[in-house]
């Protein structure tokens, strides 16, 4: 629980300050950061990197031999949510722009690369 909770202030804290460059950085080259659906795509990240983290520390201690296949799961999970949500507004012009690339992309490897390294450390660990 405590690795847990470490984990979602940790992911809020880096998601915040990521938010706020990003938001600036669209501001600054002249685009509308919450027409990039910005705001739902950090939120969106943040809620599912908390479940996927909470279900793999769930069975972290019983059932470690299994955490790849959860990991693996939650990344098909993350990619469909993508899919479903996300990709219809962005290729509403029938292409992506890097701009709506990156409202999606930058939160998405930020959560992965969190969840990824707190997870090989604590399989490091035991």
């Amino acid at each position: 629980m405590k690795e847990s909770l470490r984990f979602l202030i940790t992911l809020l804290l880096v998601l915040g300050i990521a938010f706020s460059v990003q938001s600036y950085i669209f501001t600054e080259l002249n685009h509308a950061w919450d027409s990039f659906l910005l705001v739902e795509s950090y939120g969106s990240n943040f809620l599912m990197v908390a479940v996927s983290f909470t279900i793999l520390m769930r069975f972290y201690k019983s059932k470690s031999f299994s955490l790849g296949f959860i990991f693996m799961g939650g990344f098909l999970v993350k990619m469909a949510i993508f899919m479903i949500f996300f990709k219809p507004t962005y290729s509403a012009n029938n292409s992506i722009s890097g701009f709506e690339f990156s409202a999606f992309f930058v939160p998405y490897a930020i959560c992965l690369a969190l969840e990824t390294i707190i997870l090989v450390s604590l399989l490091n660990r035991s």
